[in-house]
């Protein structure tokens, strides 16, 4: 499956340890998460616009990995 750029930075970054994710970074936290490959908390105030306890899932894991190693 092909990743957007935007997907692979957020990808890395919750690789990297970002447990929060805010703001515009939510709609692509919710790609990812609809692909499988995070899962995170919603906490916002009903505006769905703040994920807390971002991480990411194996498969997530595995193509995070995948992406260093192509570096």
């Amino acid at each position: 499956m092909e990743l957007l750029s935007v997907e692979i930075k957020l990808l890395l970054a919750i690789h990297a340890g970002q447990p929060v994710v805010k703001g515009e970074d939510v709609h692509t936290l919710r790609q990812l998460i609809a692909k499988g490959y995070a899962v995170g908390v919603d906490a916002s105030d009903g505006d769905g616009d703040e994920y807390i306890e971002v991480r990411l899932t194996p498969s997530g894991r595995e193509i995070a990995s995948d992406l260093y190693t192509d570096e």
